[in-house]
C-alpha cells in the first residue's frame, strides 16, 4: 500500500510515497500546513479486493478498513482509489 499527501482544501495528492512513515517525515520536515492529510492511495483492483464489509463511500469519497502492522491501528478513513 502506498501513501500520498493530499491537499484537503482543493482535494488534491501533492506527492506518492512507498510507506506511511516516509510521508510523515517528508510532511514534517517541509512544515505541511494542517490542511494537507496522509491518506492510502490504491488502484481499484486493489480496492476491489478488500471485503465488501471493510469499504465504504460517503459523498462520493471511497473509505476503507485498514491497518499498517506496528504503524497504524486497525481504522476505517479515507483512501484514495485511482482507475
Amino acid at each position: 500500500m502506498k501513501f500520498c499527501l493530499y491537499d484537503t482544501k482543493y482535494d488534491r495528492i501533492i506527492l506518492v510515497e512507498k510507506s506511511f512513515l516516509t510521508a510523515l517525515e517528508l510532511k514534517d520536515r517541509f512544515g505541511m500546513a494542517v490542511d494537507i492529510a496522509i491518506l492510502p492511495i490504491l488502484s481499484k483492483k486493489e480496492y476491489m479486493s478488500f471485503p465488501s464489509s471493510f469499504r465504504g463511500e460517503v459523498s462520493g469519497r471511497s473509505y476503507l478498513l485498514y491497518e499498517v502492522p506496528g504503524v497504524i491501528e486497525q481504522r476505517y478513513d479515507q483512501v484514495i482509489v485511482q482507475e
